[in-house]
């Protein structure tokens, strides 16, 4: 039996200065096809999905949706919901939800996800649609 196979990673010295790969020039193609921008290690979102039988919506809490420049922020539509509070907010999957991530990704974030799935109707359905005044109170 042969032996295993030994990876390369080095770990770096968080004490030696900056990280090797802290800044990672890309090219993003698309609607600014050849912007470059600048993609920091360790930008990670870790965004819970749930699904219903017939539906699905990414969570974003109050804190990670108000990143979005506000003129995107009002392209979400009432399709989405928001928890009573306001706390959270639920990105319908058809369009809402891709918005977020479209703009996390642009920004240098990478995305984990975690599913969650229930059976019948997830309890989202009932909570208020999403409010553009609730994000953004007083403006």
């Amino acid at each position: 039996m042969p032996a295993p196979l030994r990876g390369t990673h080095r770990r770096h010295n968080p004490a030696s200065g900056s990280h090797p790969l802290s800044k990672i020039k890309l090219r993003r193609y698309g609607e600014e096809k050849g912007r470059v921008f600048e993609m920091k290690v360790g930008r990670t979102l870790t965004l819970t999905f749930y699904i219903d039988h017939e539906h699905g919506w990414l969570r974003i809490s109050r804190e990670k949706l108000l990143m979005l420049p506000k003129e995107v922020a009002a392209k979400i539509s009432g399709g989405s919901r928001q928890s009573k509070t306001a706390k959270n907010y639920y990105l319908e999957e058809d369009s809402d939800a891709n918005l977020f991530v479209r703009w996390a990704k642009s920004a240098g974030y990478r995305i984990v996800y975690n599913e969650v799935s229930v059976k019948g109707y997830s309890t989202i359905r009932y909570n208020p649609s999403f409010d553009l005044d609730s994000l953004y109170p007083g403006t």
